[in-house]
């Protein structure tokens, strides 16, 4: 059994980020598909079912790098923490209920709570376009 859990996603939808200025409809809609998107990276990358691998979960505090692999150009680094807030929710138990999925949002339940998260964020360049998303790495603390 392990601590860690690292996985990679797609970079999150534009509606969901800082500085968008979409229809709060537009962005529950984003949210709600990224959350099914992370869901199936998820289970990829850990071949279908990872809770045999991890211990105790929820976890109740847990250190979460976010590592934002880019092509273009670099994203200001202190927008980071708002670009990724829908995949930090995603990463938690659903607010208020401990279920795992709530009004079409998949929650994947791996820390009890986005305040129990210390975020850390880092910028990757890379070369192309399908190299880009976000590696999530996720230690367990005590």
């Amino acid at each position: 059994m392990s601590d860690v859990i690292e996985f990679r996603v797609p970079l999150p939808p534009a509606a969901t980020r800082s500085n968008s200025r979409a229809f709060w409809a537009a962005k529950v809609k984003a949210k709600q598909a990224y959350s099914r998107a992370v869901w199936g990276w998820m289970l990829d990358a850990h071949g279908g079912d990872w809770t045999t691998y991890y211990r105790s979960l929820p976890w109740k505090r847990a250190k979460v790098t976010f590592r934002w692999r880019y092509a273009g150009v670099a994203p200001d680094l202190g927008n980071l923490g708002a670009n990724t807030k829908a995949l930090q929710d995603i990463i938690c138990m659903a607010p208020n209920t401990g279920k795992m999925a709530v009004n079409n949002t998949v929650y994947l339940g791996l820390v009890e709570d986005d305040k129990g998260i210390e975020p850390i964020f880092e910028l990757e360049k890379v070369q192309r376009r399908a190299a880009e998303g976000v590696v999530v790495r996720i230690e367990r603390l005590p």
